[in-house]
């Protein structure tokens, strides 16, 4: 059971991180954001650790390429 509600803390709430990134209703992350910057804007907004939580999660639910991509992304900037 504990290992079920660290899978909800990485969860989150939906739209998060739409609104983390500020991106309207009419808009998408994709339209506003490259997949580099977006990772930037989470990690600056709510830090690492979370911001990765977001991301691997969509990413790995949707398998979007954008998300794909911002997974990318984010492996580069823990390797620095």
């Amino acid at each position: 059971m504990e290992a079920r509600g660290r899978l909800d803390e990485v969860r989150g709430e939906p739209g998060r991180m739409r609104e983390l990134l500020r991106v309207r209703e009419d808009e998408t992350i994709e339209d506003r954001y490259t997949p580099q910057r977006a990772v930037q804007r989470l990690v600056d907004e709510v830090g690492e650790l979370e911001a990765s939580g977001m991301i691997n999660y969509v990413a790995n639910f949707t398998q979007k390429r954008y998300f794909l991509r911002m997974q990318e992304e984010l492996e580069k900037t823990q390797e620095t």
